[in-house]
């Protein structure tokens, strides 16, 4: 169970990243399509939603025990979450929304979708650099 959890946790912050990346190169092209970048932002952010809970899920199978000092780099990575989903509310739907009712898009998409490329690489680079031990 602990090796499906660790390989699924993984498997999602791949497709995570690799999502975020394409999402803020169509947004940097001058012929973004909004239902494209929509579909994109909707999967980073559900990705990173679910491998939030199976992370948690694989802290409570393997590490319940750990002093909660041990595991700084997976409370970091925890908290980070909190400025993904204000920059998503904030900075990213409301253009996106825009963009599908035929305005144009503003710089804040293109910020938004920089600023959530960059928490989702600390993240995975706190997830990697421990290689899941405490």
């Amino acid at each position: 169970m602990e090796t499906g959890l660790i390989h699924g946790h993984k498997t999602l912050a791949y497709l995570m990243f690799g999502a975020a990346l394409v999402n803020l190169v169509l947004a940097l092209m001058p012929n973004r399509s909004a239902k494209i970048v929509k579909i994109l932002h909707a999967v980073v952010m559900n990705v990173g939603r679910l491998a939030l809970l199976l992370g948690l899920s694989l802290w409570a199978v393997k590490w319940s025990g750990a002093p909660v000092t041990a595991m700084w780099w997976a409370w970091s990575a925890l908290l980070l979450w909190g400025p993904m989903e204000v920059v998503a509310k904030r900075l990213v739907k409301p253009d996106i929304q825009y963009m599908l009712d035929g305005g144009e898009s503003s710089k804040k998409l293109t910020i938004g979708l920089a600023v959530e490329l960059v928490v989702i690489t600390i993240i995975f680079g706190l997830m990697s650099a421990k290689g899941f031990r405490p």
